[in-house]
C-alpha cells in the first residue's frame, strides 16, 4: 500500500484525518490503537499500516516536503481514498476466543491477518463437520470447496435445526434458539413440576440454577435478561445394522458414512498414512442398509 501524508491546520482537521486513516486500517505507531489523539500536530504520515505525526518546525517541515515521506493528500482526496477502499471491501471471518467467528469487512488496501478466512459470495454459514473433521462454508443446499459450490446432503435450514450433526461456527443471520418459552410459561411449567432450564440471554449456557432466579426476571422489568426452555428429552435408538468391517487390508476398497455425499456414504481407498475410520463396511450393500436404518430410526 502507498505511503501518504497530510497537513492539518486545527484539531477538527486532525480528528477527521485520523478517522479517515483508521478507516484504511491504520493504527498509531506507538500505541497500536485506532483512537483519537488530541496532541497538537501539523502533519500526519501513513506508512501503509501505521500513522505518526509531526510538528510545525523546520525538521518536520523538511521531512514533510521530501518525496520519501509519501504522497501528499488533501482532506477531500483522503475522503475519496476511503470511499474507494470501502467499495473494494472483502468479507472475512475473524476467529474469536470461544472458537466461533465474527464477520468483518476488510479493505483491499491492506492485508488481513493470516488467520482470517475469506468468505465466498452467497455464504450463509461456516460449519465444522465432526465426522469428516472438515470445515466448509454453506449456502442453500451447497457447500464451498475448490473455488465453487457443490451439492450437499443437508440444506442450511437442516444444519440450523441440528439435523446434520454439524457445528455452526458462524451464521450470517442470527439463529433462533429452538424451543424457547416465555417467563410466564416457565413459571407455569415449574408449578406443574416440569423440568425447566434457564440461560442468560444469548449465552446458550443452560446450567444456570433456575431456583435462584427471582420473579423479576420472569415477568417483571427484568424479563428478557434470561431465556427459558423445557429440558430437551432424548430418545434411544436401537437399530439393526450390518457389523462394521474388521480385517482391513491395505489397498482395500471400503465404504464409510459421509454426510457431504448425496447418498450420505462413499467409498475410499486409504493411503498408508491415512487413519482407518472407526466405522467402515466392506460392501456398498452393507452401507446402504446402515444409511436406511439411521434414516428410518430417526424419522420414527
Amino acid at each position: 500500500m502507498n505511503n501518504y501524508k497530510i497537513k492539518v491546520n486545527d484539531e477538527a482537521e486532525s480528528k477527521e484525518a485520523q478517522e479517515l486513516f483508521f478507516a484504511l486500517g491504520a493504527v498509531w505507531a506507538q500505541s497500536k490503537k485506532a483512537s483519537f489523539n488530541s496532541d497538537p500536530m501539523s502533519f500526519i504520515y501513513f506508512n501503509g499500516s501505521s500513522i505518526y505525526y509531526g510538528h510545525d518546525d523546520e525538521n518536520d517541515e523538511d521531512w514533510f516536503l521530501s518525496s520519501s515521506s509519501g504522497q501528499e493528500l488533501t482532506l477531500p482526496q483522503l475522503r475519496d481514498l476511503v470511499a474507494q477502499s470501502k467499495a473494494k471491501s472483502i468479507e472475512f471471518l475473524e476467529p474469536q476466543d470461544d472458537g466461533t467467528y465474527k464477520l468483518v469487512n476488510w479493505t483491499c488496501m491492506s492485508c488481513p491477518p493470516e488467520n482470517f478466512i475469506e468468505v465466498p459470495d452467497e455464504a450463509e454459514l461456516y460449519v465444522y463437520w465432526p465426522h469428516d473433521k472438515d470445515y466448509h462454508f454453506q449456502s442453500g443446499q451447497g457447500f464451498y470447496e475448490d473455488g465453487g459450490w457443490n451439492l450437499c446432503s443437508f440444506s442450511v435450514e437442516e444444519i440450523k435445526k441440528g439435523d446434520a450433526g454439524a457445528e455452526i461456527l458462524w451464521s450470517r443471520e442470527p439463529i433462533q434458539e429452538q424451543g424457547l418459552i416465555s417467563g410466564a410459561d416457565a413459571l407455569r411449567a415449574l408449578a406443574e413440576k416440569k423440568n425447566v432450564q434457564c440461560s442468560i440471554a444469548g449465552k446458550n449456557d443452560w446450567t444456570v440454577d433456575i431456583l435462584t432466579i427471582t420473579p423479576y426476571y420472569f415477568i417483571g422489568m427484568g424479563s428478557g435478561q434470561f431465556q427459558f426452555r423445557l429440558k430437551p428429552r432424548t430418545i434411544r435408538l436401537e437399530l439393526e445394522i450390518p457389523a462394521c468391517g474388521k480385517n482391513y487390508k491395505h489397498g482395500q476398497l471400503i465404504w464409510i458414512l459421509n454426510s457431504l455425499e448425496p447418498n450420505e456414504y462413499c467409498s475410499v481407498i486409504l493411503d498408508e498414512s491415512d487413519e482407518l475410520p472407526a466405522y467402515w463396511w466392506e460392501t456398498e450393500e452393507e452401507i446402504k442398509q446402515v444409511v436406511a436404518a439411521f434414516r428410518g430410526g430417526i424419522k420414527a
